[in-house]
């Protein structure tokens, strides 16, 4: 059935649901510093099935905290209206907006603008492009910048060897996800040489006090 079928059917919304109240169970019970799911562009925007799961969050925001929601745009568009009044309310709560897929699928740079997401990641194919070849590499520079200006974060995918590692830390992106760093998690912080010296890539969004507070 083609993916278009399946969000109209409602089982995509019902499947990020699913993953969402997962996650969540998951840092209730774990020492888990952050959780980042990832939900197609339809499901964010506030309808009845997320009324549980943001009563939660409101009763303990140290849940809510550690709560990164991405949204995926590679099959759907964002609905603006919906999903800025919907991502503010998401930030009131503590959770963290994570733009998926920045040169790829329906991201457009106006929707970037108004949801002023906490983190972008750049499509793979971005940086593999980019790989030393002029113009691409100052075209690359160009959208890690420009990103930059609309987020406090960028996320770098793709980080596929040494080399795509060098790159993206001299285009001024600090944070990547790929084969190269190990695992598949952010880091960031540290030179592409420097293994042991990087950290998990959520630790700056974290308060230490929050840790061991309780909810709220």
């Amino acid at each position: 059935m083609p993916y278009r079928s399946l969000e109209r059917a409602g089982v995509v919304q019902a499947f990020d649901q699913a993953l969402l109240c997962e996650a969540v169970e998951h840092l209730a019970h774990s020492d888990a510093p952050a959780v980042c799911v990832a939900i197609s562009a339809l499901s964010f925007r506030a309808s009845g099935w997320w009324d549980g799961l943001l009563a939660r969050l409101a009763q303990d925001r140290l849940l809510a905290v550690r709560l990164f929601i991405a949204i995926d745009c590679a099959q759907s568009f964002v609905v603006t209206g919906e999903a800025v009044a919907f991502a503010d309310r998401l930030r009131r709560l503590g959770c963290r907006v994570v733009l998926e897929g920045l040169g790829s699928g329906q991201v457009a740079i106006a929707t970037m603008m108004a949801l002023r997401p906490d983190v972008v990641m750049l499509d793979a194919l971005f940086l593999r492009l980019s790989a030393r070849r002029e113009p691409d590499e100052q075209l690359f520079c160009r959208t890690v910048s420009l990103a930059g200006s609309l987020a406090p974060v960028v996320v770098a995918d793709g980080v596929g060897d040494r080399e795509l590692a060098t790159l993206a830390l001299d285009s001024g992106v600090h944070w990547g996800a790929g084969d190269f760093l190990g695992e598949p998690s952010w880091r960031g912080h540290a030179r592409a040489g420097e293994r042991s010296a990087r950290i998990s890539s959520f630790a700056p969004f974290i308060d230490p006090r929050q840790r061991s507070g309780g909810g709220q």
